[in-house]
């Protein structure tokens, strides 16, 4: 019991409402897991009053919060990301979706390197992130590249279309 408790792993996806994050856990599943890992589907919920729209400007200055926002963002991701456990259950994964109530939309990156390093996790799958000209202009670095520069455990980005 003791060598299978020593060999287990965490290992971390993270996940958001894209294609590439589906895809980024179905690699996972069929390259990194393997049976006794702990499979965290990581989900960072921005604060309710820092939520992004308009092209992803934060307009946490001029929108004056909403009481349970952010709580309904959690429901709602634990509603979505359930066809995600679905899909780790089918390969007999060990699965838990991992909420993160993050400050704001800009801290992303931090909140994810935090839970990543509280899991211990062996490795953490992002799918890469694309920005357009104008978003590469106006907007901070992407998540996905944050982390790479940031998290102290490996790092796996995946590109799907190359």
């Amino acid at each position: 019991m003791v060598a299978a408790a020593a060999q287990q792993r965490n290992l971390v996806v993270a996940v958001d409402h894209t294609e590439g994050s589906y895809k980024a856990l179905k690699w996972t599943l069929e390259h990194l897991y393997r049976d006794g890992d702990v499979l965290h589907l990581l989900h960072v919920v921005p604060a309710a009053s820092s939520v992004t729209c308009c092209g992803g400007f934060d307009l946490a200055s001029t929108l004056p919060p909403e009481e349970g926002l952010q709580e309904s963002m959690a429901a709602h991701a634990i509603e979505y990301f359930a066809q995600y456990m679905q899909l780790a259950r089918k390969h007999g994964a060990d699965c838990e979706l991992d909420l993160v109530h993050g400050a704001c939309n800009q801290t992303v990156s931090k909140d994810i390197c935090r839970k990543v390093e509280e899991l211990s996790a062996a490795v953490v799958v992002l799918s890469e992130q694309k920005q357009g000209f104008i978003e590469s202009i106006f907007m901070q670095t992407p998540v996905t590249q944050h982390v790479v520069q940031n998290c102290s455990r490996p790092t796996l980005v995946l590109n799907h279309n190359a």
